[in-house]
């Protein structure tokens, strides 16, 4: 596409492809919860992921018959290590190309704290995580379809960099809102989670739009090869939860509670709100955040403290 048409054309293109497709996986989600919740395990799995294999077969089909039009006389390639040596010394020899690259890399490991917060749904919402595990991927793709149809717009009336800049800021703000947001108000962070997704476009297509066209190929192939080590993250993530630990038998919100009081305490413009704040009793101090919507009984938590 970066080929043959123009930005705001892709623009509308994108916003057509990423604002219906999603809500078709909303659909899907919404399949697989019902199978889900009726069928015993293990066979509930087996009937989900028999019925994606005969999905993707279809779409291998259907592929067969896409023609990428022709561009006319092939230029000889160079060698394979020619071609990533020369690539790698040109791509870090631009500094915007490198920026890009080092936030791509911190925007995939944004998005692997996604499973982490659908395993936290149990202390949440005291349910397991298989039991929402389709709403969690309704909210996700319900969200992306809608902010799909938005960034394309971006696109094409600003250009590149916008949806670039806007699904790197969306996963830090699904971050935050899964650390202080209890309840069922919680389920919007895999909105978040899922229109920031969207990163895996929109990063890359900037680089194509920040490459010369002889070195198009070459820079998002690198680019691509340096995102996947974001994918690490799910291991860091994981090490974290396992070893640092969690505020006892509740979602991080006791701490979001305890942190308030204490920035309270350290900012000057705050100085009403800390004697207001200091002055609740410990109790309602550490359940402020987890009030908004009632939790059940059994993981309603003491004052929080860390494992």
């Amino acid at each position: 596409m970066i080929r043959g048409t123009t930005e705001g054309k892709r623009g509308k293109t994108f916003s057509i492809t990423f604002g219906i497709g999603p809500f078709f996986a909303v659909a899907s989600s919404a399949g697989s919860q019902f199978v889900l919740d009726r069928v015993p395990y293990p066979y509930d799995f087996a009937v989900i992921f028999l019925t994606g294999s005969v999905l993707l077969l279809v779409n291998a089909v259907v592929a067969r018959r896409f023609v990428i039009p022709s561009v006319g006389e092939v230029v000889e390639r160079e060698a394979f290590g020619a071609f990533f040596v020369g690539g790698f010394r040109s791509f870090f020899a631009s500094r915007t190309l490198v920026v890009l690259a080092a936030a791509y890399l911190l925007f995939y490991m944004a998005l692997g704290a996604m499973n982490n917060a659908l395993l936290n749904v149990k202390d949440v919402l005291g349910v397991q995580p298989q039991e929402m595990a389709g709403w969690c991927s309704a909210f996700r793709f319900g969200a992306k379809g809608l902010a799909g149809v938005f960034l394309g717009l971006l696109l094409a009336r600003y250009g590149a960099r916008s949806p670039a800049v806007a699904t790197g800021i969306v996963p830090a703000v699904a971050n935050l809102w899964t650390m202080v947001v209890p309840g069922y108000a919680y389920l919007i962070a895999f909105g978040l989670f899922g229109a920031g997704e969207l990163g895996g476009l929109y990063y890359p297509h900037y680089v194509a739009a920040a490459s010369r066209p002889e070195r198009l190929k070459r820079n998002i192939c690198i680019y691509q090869i340096i995102g996947t080590l974001g994918t690490l993250s799910a291991a860091l993530l994981g090490f974290v939860a396992d070893r640092i630990g969690r505020v006892q038998r509740t979602h991080p919100t006791g701490l979001g509670g305890h942190a308030v009081g204490h920035l309270a305490g350290r900012t000057r413009t705050c100085s009403r709100l800390r004697t207001y704040w200091l002055a609740l009793p410990a109790k309602v101090q550490s359940g402020f955040f987890s009030g908004w919507l009632p939790m059940p009984k059994s993981l309603t938590p003491p004052a929080p403290h860390l494992l």
